[in-house]
């Protein structure tokens, strides 16, 4: 793909679906590609050598954390490095619930949740019809910036 046509894409991306607390990296340097073959060797005892290196290829890039819009795969900062730091650093709460903070929890789950036939928990019908609403906002929302990212 040609520069032009990345910058497009990139352009057309950002338009539609940046948001204030989302993060779009896009990787326009070196643009990855796996076939479906490739990426369906993980776990398999009879994978060759091609797509064992595939697979390490791929587990790579998709542990890399991007900083910023155009996504280097040379960075050194990797996920794996992320989870150390928050887990090493994290200060766990300590205090316990109050009365009033366990009824409200339990409140809000009965509100969202339900038991379902098989015993889990599953979505009631206010949480259900929260997502068609939650998931019609998002579609309106898309497709409102694409029509202003169209010329008229």
């Amino acid at each position: 793909m040609d520069a032009l046509a990345h910058l497009a894409l990139m352009t057309k991306a950002k338009l539609v679906f940046e948001n204030p607390g989302t993060f779009l990296s896009f990787p326009a340097l070196s643009p990855v590609s796996y076939q479906a073959t490739d990426l369906n060797s993980f776990g398999s005892s009879t994978a060759t050598a091609a797509q064992l290196q595939v697979l390490s290829e791929f587990s790579r890039v998709m542990n890399s954390c991007p900083f910023g819009t155009i996504f280097s795969m040379e960075g050194d900062t990797y996920l794996w490095d992320v989870y150390r730091h928050v887990l090493a650093t994290a200060i766990l709460a300590s205090e316990a619930a109050t009365a009033e903070d366990t009824a409200a929890y339990n409140d809000a789950v009965a509100l969202l949740t339900t038991k379902g036939p098989d015993g889990l928990p599953a979505d009631t019908a206010v949480m259900t019809a929260y997502k068609q609403y939650r998931d019609a906002y998002f579609s309106g929302t898309e497709e409102n910036k694409a029509q202003q990212s169209t010329p008229t």
